[in-house]
């Protein structure tokens, strides 16, 4: 190859290589164009997304507020059409009446244009009360001295007066004309004074005292009402129940007892006899006590049999029957009227209650703890029977002084000192034995007599 050649090709290459040079920056440069063009459409569509998603909002908010506005216009509609509606029902003269509905309709009227119309109907309706305002100021006063001067003269019936010129004589007519309002109350539910625990001796009222009065009367005529297909009978019973269990807690078994006396329901005949038997058999028992300290013999397993043969043959058997005859006498009181029996008894029966008393048979320290039991059994059960009856609202206040002559008598019975400290205080606990009744506790030779105590003056399992 010539020189010639050689440089004409060396040329050519310098030339193919700077055209390639060129056309790869070319394409290197239109690369970047493109990119960015890709990015300026790029972020050209997502303005014009947050264009459409913030149109969207205001769209939304403004259907939102125009919702809101045609709500608060129908709600505010609706509040003007009552206001309207009870202003039409209420009296003319009705001030009071008539500041309520205003009160209760204005704050429900929020949109402006509805606001304006309540507004201009308020204002007709306010100018008309205003012209009415004086003349009714003055009946309101007329009225109230009216009302003042018959107070009066209703007070004069009980030697009382008072001076309405004064705050205290304002007062004063005040108390009595609550007073008034609270008889009339007693009166027509059939209460009393001392049922509303209200007195009204001193013709005058608090507030305080009326709206006791007032609460009641109305509990009263609520009962009433409670029992107004009852018999005459069944509602005499609830009052008497009431009238028992509403004793002070501190009052006693005869205090309730006699408080049924003027309402209680009249007992039946076998509750009459059931009772009366139960407290013929306890003053029987006492009896059949007496004669057996009258027999001067022996008693016991031997010794009974064997005296009363030897006493009855020597014809001294006078303190034998007599205690025979109490004995005999005793035994169907004390099945009827403590134990319940009806009917005939049967000699097993007897011989049975036989045992729930003094023998011949049995040692005077047997005979003297059977005796007690069997006191002491027909106490708790008189005081249980006739409470029972007064809670029922039975009368049973012809038996309250009666049962007092056994207040003496034991209302339970220990067999020993160790046995009254185990048992004492919770006998009293599940009321057994009540404080203030009596206690016999054997000590071995003798009984020892005590009254119980209130539980809270015992340690548990101690006397």
């Amino acid at each position: 190859m010539s020189f010639a050649s050689g440089y004409n090709a060396g040329m050519n290459l310098t030339a193919q290589l700077r055209a390639d040079s060129r056309a790869r920056r070319q394409e290197e440069r239109q690369m970047v164009l493109d990119e960015k063009a890709e990015e300026r459409a790029r972020v050209k569509d997502e303005i014009d997304n947050l264009q459409i998603t913030s149109l969207q909002t205001k769209m939304e908010t403004e259907k939102a507020i125009r919702e809101r506005i045609d709500l608060q216009r129908a709600e505010s509609r609706i509040a003007l059409g009552k206001f309207v509606e009870e202003s039409r029902k209420l009296n003319p003269d009705d001030l009071d009446g008539y500041a309520d509905i205003y009160a209760k309709y204005r704050p429900l009227v929020t949109d402006p244009e509805v606001a304006k119309s309540f507004q201009n109907i308020y204002s007709v309706h306010a100018a008309n009360y205003k012209d009415r305002q004086g003349t009714l100021g003055f009946m309101k006063k007329e009225i109230e001295e009216k009302e003042n001067a018959q107070l009066l003269v209703d007070m004069k019936k009980y030697g009382l007066s008072a001076d309405p010129s004064t705050p205290k004589g304002k007062e004063t007519l005040m108390g009595f004309k609550r007073w008034q309002l609270a008889r009339d109350m007693i009166k027509d539910s059939s209460s009393t004074w001392e049922s509303t625990g209200v007195s009204g001796t001193s013709y005058s009222l608090t507030p305080e005292q009326l709206g006791q009065v007032e609460q009641s009367t109305n509990k009263r005529a609520s009962e009433l009402e409670e029992t107004a297909s009852f018999s005459p009978k069944e509602r005499q019973m609830i009052r008497a129940r009431k009238q028992f269990n509403d004793q002070p807690e501190d009052s006693n078994l005869y205090q309730r007892l006699e408080a049924t006396g003027k309402i209680g329901a009249e007992l039946s005949q076998s509750e009459v006899d059931r009772v009366d038997d139960s407290m013929l058999a306890m003053e029987l028992l006492e009896d059949s006590a007496k004669a057996m300290s009258f027999l001067g013999i022996k008693t016991g397993k031997g010794f009974g049999a064997f005296s009363s043969t030897v006493m009855e043959l020597a014809q001294q058997d006078q303190s034998i029957t007599d205690f025979k005859a109490s004995v005999q006498r005793l035994i169907p009181k004390l099945a009827r009227g403590v134990y319940g029996e009806v009917g005939v008894l049967t000699d097993p029966d007897i011989e049975n209650y036989k045992k729930t008393v003094a023998s011949i048979g049995q040692t005077e320290d047997a005979n003297k703890m059977v005796m007690a039991q069997t006191q002491a059994l027909i106490a708790r059960g008189m005081r249980n029977k006739l409470e029972q009856l007064g809670k029922q609202g039975y009368n049973v206040s012809m038996y309250s002084q009666r049962l007092k002559t056994y207040a003496d008598s034991p209302t339970i019975v220990y067999r020993s000192v160790d046995d009254s400290r185990q048992n004492l205080y919770q006998d009293i606990k599940r009321n057994l034995v009540r404080p203030g009744e009596k206690i016999y506790i054997w000590n071995g030779e003798k009984f020892q007599t005590s009254r119980a105590k209130p539980l809270s003056e015992y340690k548990v399992n101690a006397n």
